[in-house]
């Protein structure tokens, strides 16, 4: 099974911050996860940056402003790779810093109470709604 509950936090005007619980199952111990991401929607994997993390979060530095983010996270152990998990994506704003929008259309994130939550209707994605975080302290 994949990494679970992908929650992305927008922390600066070019900064952000990925966490996610680890799978529900495992093939042996877990040595690290991958955090694959890009801003090309459509993009595979193997075309997506990548970094790699020996807990469940880190932190992304000099992103692109005004740019939506496309995130999905694996683990992995002594045998490879696991499963992929589903892409979760974040547009950083640099005008209205912290209020980016994250996106997941089933709705599976956990808003923490740090956050304003708004809902808009994308045009093309009936069933997928912003969230944006009100105001950020880094800015």
């Amino acid at each position: 099974m994949p990494p679970q509950d992908v929650r992305l936090q927008v922390t600066g005007k070019t900064s952000l911050q990925i966490a996610w619980s680890p799978p529900l199952k495992t093939n042996g111990k877990i040595l690290g996860y991958k955090v694959y991401y890009t801003t090309r929607k459509g993009y595979p994997i193997s075309a997506r940056q990548v970094k790699r993390s020996a807990n469940q979060k880190i932190h992304l530095q000099d992103l692109l402003a005004n740019a939506t983010y496309i995130v999905s996270v694996s683990a992995y152990n002594a045998a490879g790779d696991g499963p992929i998990s589903d892409d979760v994506s974040v547009l950083i704003t640099p005008g209205a810093c912290g209020a980016g929008c994250v996106h997941n259309d089933d709705f599976g994130m956990d808003l923490d109470d740090s956050y304003l939550v708004y809902l808009t209707m994308i045009a093309d994605h009936a069933n997928q709604y912003d969230y944006g975080q009100e105001d950020d302290d880094n800015c």
